[in-house]
């Protein structure tokens, strides 16, 4: 009787809008904290990209002077062995090997950062190309790489935790 009229009055309520406003802050409080969930993971997610910035450029500068550093004259093997004293000299000035190490480090990290690998001069091509190259290869080895451990870790996690306390969950 009185109960089932008493919850189709609160019904007929709710469709007609009379009882929205705890609703509506509910709502609100809601989307407020999604929305500060959401600017603390953009705040984290900037924060980390901030941190890893001097390890790369810690592994830039080392890359770069590992290059560098490597016994004998690029210019020279590129040029080849029956190059003249005035061909090394050219080689070197149109890679730039002739200006100071800090300016050679900052051409080459503003090429990187544009995506400008250099040239191979080994394989006569392209640095991103023998990337690209080689890229599908990669990727494939990597997801088969990923699926093997998969199909070997889950049943192993499986059974150790079947087996609680046993070999295979102590190992």
């Amino acid at each position: 009787g009185g109960e089932g009229r008493r919850l189709g009055a609160v019904r007929r309520g709710v469709v007609a809008g009379l009882l929205t406003a705890p609703t509506v802050v509910y709502w609100n409080v809601q989307k407020k904290k999604k929305r500060e969930q959401g600017f603390a993971m953009l705040n984290f997610l900037f924060r980390s990209v901030l941190a890893v910035m001097p390890v790369l450029l810690v592994v830039a500068i080392i890359v770069f002077m590992m290059l560098r550093m490597t016994p004998g004259d690029p210019a020279a093997v590129i040029a080849g062995e029956s190059a003249s004293a005035e061909d090394i000299y050219r080689v070197r000035t149109e890679l730039g090997l002739d200006k100071a190490l800090l300016v050679q480090f900052l051409a080459w990290l503003g090429q990187v950062l544009q995506g400008d690998l250099g040239y191979s001069f080994f394989y006569k091509m392209e640095v991103s190309q023998l990337i690209a190259q080689r890229l599908g290869p990669t990727l494939s080895v990597a997801g088969w790489t990923m699926v093997l451990t998969v199909l070997i870790a889950v049943p192993l996690g499986l059974l150790a935790a079947w087996r609680r306390g046993g070999w295979l969950d102590r190992s």
